[in-house]
């Protein structure tokens, strides 16, 4: 029904939201379904997603954003850029709690004859538990020909 949707309040014409660096295998983030679970809960006209590449290096968020804004202003909608050029308002960069996260390749086995690139990953994110963050690492191994498949 266009009038339901033409009616809905959104929180702005668009957001970036930064899937944090080791989670992009997470379901919410790697699934159709889980990204429109995302975009409903952000409920801006349009969102981007952008998974950070695995072997790059981010200090933090600001850098991210710094190095994305030029991209995002092509992405967004005619109507978002031009609100955006005039200082009205800036397109916000969004992320989870625990931040864009760390990540850092550890090993990577080159492929041989009929077999996958292997890759070891260490990921450092922030939990909560007990009611208190704590960091932690953890460490995945990729299989780069089927990235669905993670141990």
């Amino acid at each position: 029904n266009k009038s339901n949707k033409n009616s809905r309040s959104f929180n702005g014409l668009c957001a970036v939201f930064i899937v944090p660096q080791g989670r992009e295998h997470e379901w919410i983030f790697n699934s159709e379904q889980g990204q429109n679970q995302i975009a409903n809960q952000i409920n801006y006209q349009r969102l981007i997603l952008i998974k950070l590449k695995s072997g790059q290096k981010y200090e933090n968020l600001d850098f991210v954003k710094k190095e994305l804004s030029p991209i995002v202003l092509e992405l967004a909608s005619e109507q978002g850029r031009k609100i955006h050029e005039s200082n009205q308002q800036s397109i916000p960069f969004l992320t989870t709690s625990d931040g864009i996260g760390k990540l850092r390749t550890i090993f990577k086995a080159e492929p041989q004859i009929g077999k996958s690139t292997l890759i070891v990953e260490e990921i450092e994110r922030e939990l909560e538990e007990d009611g208190t963050n704590k960091r932690a690492q953890f460490r995945r191994l990729i299989f780069l020909e089927n990235p669905n498949l993670v141990q």
